[in-house]
């Protein structure tokens, strides 16, 4: 992972399906801005990798942890990120986010706020699914 020493300006990247452990503990190590980072599908990815993210808290605020392939993330590990990235709005396709941001809420207590923004749409949409003109 030395060449990733080069990438230190690097804001996004795509990994999707290939994604590991050493490659986030690079990326967290030598790619101190990025903000959107896609690992969709890695099958490769423990959560001691996921933890590896944490030193990424002040940049980092798109993390796609979902999709097809792979097993996801625990929804524990996913909670996890959460506290710790607090500036995190979307943890793309995850499909237990729901879930994951009330384990985190629970951990925390009433005092703790998620940045993420399409929680906040899908709260607005239930209590008013069909918004009359």
């Amino acid at each position: 992972m030395e060449g990733l020493r080069k990438w230190g300006n690097l804001r996004r990247l795509c990994l999707p399906y290939v994604a590991n452990d050493q490659v986030l503990e690079g990326l967290a190590r030598h790619c101190r801005q990025l903000r959107q980072l896609d690992i969709a599908g890695a099958s490769e990815v423990t959560p001691d990798g996921l933890r590896s993210l944490c030193d990424l808290a002040d940049t980092l605020v798109y993390l796609n942890l979902g999709g097809p392939g792979g097993q996801p993330p625990h929804l524990s590990d996913a909670a996890y990120l959460l506290v710790r990235l607090k500036r995190l709005v979307s943890l793309g396709g995850y499909p237990l986010t729901g879930k994951a941001l009330a384990e985190a809420s629970e951990r925390c207590g009433e005092h703790w706020k998620s940045q993420l923004r399409f929680v906040i749409l899908m709260r607005e949409h239930w209590s008013n699914p069909f918004p009359l003109p």
